[in-house]
């Protein structure tokens, strides 16, 4: 991740500032950048868990119709299809 390496490279440079404004402002960006990560890692989470619920209901759902499914399907590519064959002149 770039900002990562963007913030570690700031900290560094930093670092040789002892004044209390700075090292106070260092402690706020790593504590919001950790509360950032940990906000990312349940994002992530809560995404991975709806995306497996949402996958697993539809295969439910095509093994209970698989002729309904299939035919969907079809419907689905020739609708795509014929969206992106179409040529405006």
């Amino acid at each position: 991740m770039n900002k990562e390496r963007e913030l570690e490279e700031l900290l560094k440079r930093t670092a040789s500032y002892g004044s209390a404004e700075i090292e106070t402002g260092r402690d706020r960006l790593r504590r919001e950048w950790a509360a950032r990560a940990s906000r990312e890692s349940d994002w992530r989470d809560a995404l991975e868990t709806r995306m497996r619920e949402g996958c697993g209901s539809a295969e439910r759902c095509v093994r209970r119709h698989p002729w309904k499914s299939l035919g969907m399907a079809f419907l689905a590519g020739a609708a795509l299809a014929a969206c992106l064959s179409r040529r405006d002149a």
